[in-house]
């Protein structure tokens, strides 16, 4: 039997991290491209008439994968690195947001409703004409079951990703429409963090998630956040720290004119 069932795509999900992952580099003078269509680190210039994006194909033909990585690792802001452009798959993947629990094979609490609205003419201030509609909406309480598995990136991009994870569930970043009527507020529960590398081990017995470049920095894992929320909020401060640390000497890209 069909159900109508509430979901969050991945994709919505991702251009929300995508979109803040800019915002939040700015404050902290990091560049990064806008990630829209036709205006990503593959366009820029890198030759006379010719763009990241071709150039890197023109090198694929003759299999120079050395000079690939190196166009890449200097023309290419840390948001591309991350997210992905085009030619090139992103190392974060967000899954679709469902109100199933697949650990527990459970449904999840979700309800629907609707809102009528008006809308207004900006020129006028009244009513505009056939200015009456409804939204359709999730209700408070509802809960989605979704994931982030990122894969090869250093820690500070990690802690980057927690900044923005913890910024929605704080409620300053929201989703979805209609966020200036009160929509789109979330809180996130249940929070784990699985690892799927292997981790070393500090002198004093403590887990480590080792650094993966010259300016990144080791974390320490706190407890059990596999299984622990409160031991993988600390973990995410931590990744945090790293972030905050690390991002003054985060290279800019060659694209990048001050």
């Amino acid at each position: 039997n069909r159900i109508d069932v509430p979901y969050i795509p991945g994709s919505s999900l991702k251009g929300v991290f995508r979109t803040y992952a800019k915002h939040l580099g700015g404050i902290r003078n990091v560049v990064m491209c806008n990630g829209l269509p036709n205006n990503t680190c593959m366009d820029a210039e890198v030759e006379y008439g010719v763009k990241l994006q071709r150039k890197i194909q023109q090198l694929m033909k003759s299999s120079q994968y050395n000079d690939i990585r190196k166009l890449f690792d200097e023309w290419v802001c840390i948001g591309c690195k991350i997210f992905g452009a085009p030619t090139y798959l992103g190392n974060v993947f967000f899954s679709d947001c469902f109100p199933y629990d697949p650990d527990h094979k459970k449904w999840l609490n979700y309800s629907f409703n609707v809102k009528p609205g008006i809308a207004i003419d900006r020129r006028t201030g009244a009513a505009a004409r056939g200015a009456l509609f409804e939204v359709e909406f999730v209700e408070p309480g509802s809960e989605f079951y979704f994931t982030i598995d990122a894969k090869n990136i250093p820690n500070y991009a990690l802690g980057l990703l927690a900044e923005i994870l913890l910024e929605i569930d704080s409620g300053r970043i929201r989703l979805g429409g209609f966020k200036t009527r009160g929509f789109g507020k979330v809180k996130i529960r249940d929070l784990r963090v699985i690892f799927n590398v292997g981790l070393s081990k500090s002198d004093e017995g403590k887990r480590i998630l080792v650094k993966t470049d010259e300016i990144d920095e080791d974390v320490e894992i706190p407890g059990r956040p596999e299984d622990k929320e409160e031991d993988a909020r600390k973990f995410l401060d931590n990744l945090i720290g790293v972030w905050y640390n690390v991002s003054s000497r985060i290279p800019k890209p060659r694209w990048y004119k001050s």
